[in-house]
């Protein structure tokens, strides 16, 4: 039995109306607005320092698309002391003597995310009831530069930062969404 692509719901001028999917792309021409309510949306980035640039500016764009469609505010969190834009740059990563030299540099760079992961999931439990009540909804993006050329490998490496951030966040509405290396930065080549 063959399944039917679903019809997409939205608002236009006061009517719900069901659309193709492919609408979806036409979303602003056409002034559609969102079915459900707002949602006011801060957002934490892990992602490698040596993007700190098109990071930055592929989620001001991200940003400035969510709330274009009006779907709320698209937010970055600022009690992190030492991301204050909700960009938490983790480090290159380089081997060090204190590490096996059988680590690859993916191996290593993984435990840095993990680490930055960790430390933003405290930063966020120990913030949460303080900075996010008028901001239920915090998303955390990894920007993925694990294994670009295998997408098992890589979802298992950006699996286990999510992995050691749910078990600081336990209980908090925390949504988790992992971006490719390389999607962050064919956004910015096409500029």
């Amino acid at each position: 039995e063959e399944v039917t692509v679903p019809q997409v719901v939205a608002g236009n001028h006061g009517d719900w109306v069901e659309l193709s999917p492919s609408w979806i792309a036409l979303w602003d021409k056409l002034q559609l607005e969102p079915y459900a309510i707002r949602k006011n949306v801060r957002y934490y980035v892990l992602c490698p320092e040596n993007q700190a640039i098109d990071v930055r500016s592929f989620f001001k764009d991200l940003s400035a698309v969510y709330e274009t469609c009006n779907f709320g505010h698209h937010r970055p969190g600022t009690d992190f002391s030492t991301a204050p834009d909700g960009i938490v740059m983790v480090p290159a990563g380089s081997i060090q003597s204190v590490e096996s030299s059988r680590d690859t540099q993916n191996e290593i760079h993984l435990r840095q995310f993990i680490a930055k992961a960790i430390d933003l999931g405290v930063c966020i439990a120990d913030n949460y009831s303080k900075q996010h009540q008028e901001n239920p909804c915090v998303i955390v993006y990894f920007v993925n530069p694990f294994y670009p050329n295998n997408p098992v490998d890589s979802l298992c490496s950006i699996s286990q930062c999510m992995a050691a951030m749910s078990l600081r966040t336990a209980g908090l509405p925390i949504a988790f969404n992992s971006v490719p290396l390389l999607d962050v930065s064919q956004v910015n080549m096409d500029v």
